[in-house]
């Protein structure tokens, strides 16, 4: 389990700091969503990120404005709802706290709903303090975003979980 959560992390933070290959990773968002517009413009879009996969989302939704990215007006007009789950992003603030600085909110009517268990070491709840509250005063807040975290279950991290393994509930196989 050690070893996998240190490739986990050592994967991550090599995706963070190369802002075009995250761009090409995320791109592929772009291209799945384009994909099923074709087949049905009308539809709507609700995205789901999970762990690694929220970071993803998180990157295609609010990219960096160093790299000018716009909405394409189908994905703009198709897409309503980001919902992340385990997103470790709190994690990648860690070891590079500007990461989420210089955004852009490409879709600025986007409700965006995250899903975090404290006890996690790798689910962000976005904001520097205490994880007792979901959305306490001086929750992180970028690109004027409309989100919302929700904590599941009361477990809470402590040194003990760690050794247990339940410091990555969310993240195990």
């Amino acid at each position: 389990m050690a070893n996998q959560a240190s490739n986990f992390v050592a994967q991550l933070l090599e995706y963070s700091q190369d802002e075009r290959h995250a761009a090409s990773v995320y791109g592929g968002l772009a291209t799945a969503i384009d994909s099923l517009l074709e087949k049905d413009p009308d539809r709507e879009v609700h995205i789901f990120g999970y762990s690694f996969g929220a970071v993803v989302a998180v990157d295609f939704l609010y990219p960096r404005a160093s790299l000018h990215d716009t909405a394409d007006r189908r994905i703009a007009r198709a897409v309503r709802t980001l919902s992340t789950v385990g997103c470790p992003l709190d994690l990648v603030r860690l070891y590079m706290p500007d990461y989420l600085n210089g955004r852009q909110n490409l879709l600025p009517e986007l409700v965006w709903r995250n899903v975090f268990i404290a006890a996690d070491v790798m689910s962000s709840n976005f904001h520097d303090s205490d994880d007792s509250e979901e959305e306490p005063p001086d929750g992180l807040r970028f690109a004027g975003e409309n989100r919302t975290s929700c904590r599941y279950t009361d477990h809470r991290l402590t040194v003990f979980n760690i050794f247990l393994r339940r410091g990555f509930i969310s993240h195990r196989n």
